[in-house]
């Protein structure tokens, strides 16, 4: 299976899970969202506009528990990206860092298509990303996710809620309207008719 590079974010949602026992990897992963082309991303942004182009960005660090780090391993960790497969919202992969798969697979039942990524997690752990270049089409909302494999627990999975929706209709400025006589010659017609006053005999 070939693997290539890769790098991707928005609204980030910590799914709690249980476990008593320390982690031996420990993931960190940042949302991100760019409204102008990928010159400046912003965290915790989540509204977009619909028909807006605009970039996600995942940043993922796997980092060892001091356990693994004092046996010098450097282990291979997956993980995957998550996005709606809907006709509302298109999405493709531009760029990225590390390995991944880059035809997505499809899960046809819950409308999601998957990137498959490949980490390694390090004491000393390196900055892999992914980033899809993104269009809604219509209003909507959408949950996009990254989870990892077994190695790690679910409470390092991440989750970001999109919404769409259509820009606010401008409103317009109200400029009065006064009426102007088409011609300084012409006859006011709101004056009072002539009187004809006849003198007697």
């Amino acid at each position: 299976m070939k693997f290539i590079g890769l790098s991707f974010v928005i609204i980030l949602t910590l799914v709690s899970c249980g476990g008593a026992s320390p982690a031996l990897f420990i993931p960190d992963t940042r949302g991100l969202i760019s409204t102008d082309r990928g010159n400046s991303y912003k965290e915790n942004m989540k509204d977009i506009e619909v028909g807006e182009e605009f970039y996600l960005k995942f940043e993922v660090t796997i980092k060892t528990s001091e356990k693994q780090a004092k046996k010098g391993k450097k282990n291979l960790i997956p993980f995957t990206v998550k996005i709606p497969a809907t006709d509302i919202f298109e999405c493709t992969l531009t760029d990225y860092t590390g390995n991944v798969i880059l035809t997505p697979a499809t899960d046809s039942i819950n409308k999601i298509l998957r990137y498959d990524f490949m980490a390694v997690a390090s004491d000393k752990p390196l900055k892999y990303s992914a980033i899809f270049r993104c269009r809604a089409r219509d209003e909507g909302e959408h949950r996009i996710g990254v989870s990892f494999g077994k190695q790690v627990s679910d409470v390092y999975s991440k989750t970001m809620t999109l919404v769409y929706h259509r820009p606010e209709k401008a409103v317009r400025e109200f400029i009065p309207v006064t009426e102007v006589p088409s011609s300084i010659n012409e006859e006011d017609k709101s004056a009072p008719e002539p009187v004809n006053i006849q003198s007697g005999e």
